[in-house]
């Protein structure tokens, strides 16, 4: 039986498959996420200006446990961000800035 492939192998074997098939970058400024009891289901879109439409784009269904690496992920890298930059203003925050856009 063949042993397992080492974090490092998955890691270097996924680099390989970025790079044959790079990944396509698309902006989203709308996020809905669900959930059953074996999945987290993450919806990506784009509000169409103008409208109360959201053109969906992207949606990914995750583990829990890949979930909760992935929210992990995202806090450090927010923590991060607001270290070099500042904080980074909530969603009313900025309503209440632009008056309500």
């Amino acid at each position: 039986m063949a042993a397992e492939p080492s974090e490092t192998q998955r890691t270097e074997e996924a680099d390989m498959v970025s790079k044959a098939l790079p990944p396509i970058g698309t902006y989203t400024n709308f996020m809905r996420a669900s959930n059953t009891r074996d999945e987290f289901v993450i919806e990506f879109g784009t509000i169409i200006h103008g409208t109360q439409l959201v053109a969906l784009h992207t949606k990914l269904i995750s583990s829990p446990t890949h979930t909760k690496r992935l929210v992990r992920a995202l806090q450090e890298n927010i923590r991060k961000y607001e270290t070099a930059f500042g904080p980074i203003p909530e969603s009313d925050e900025i309503r209440r800035e632009t008056g309500g856009r």
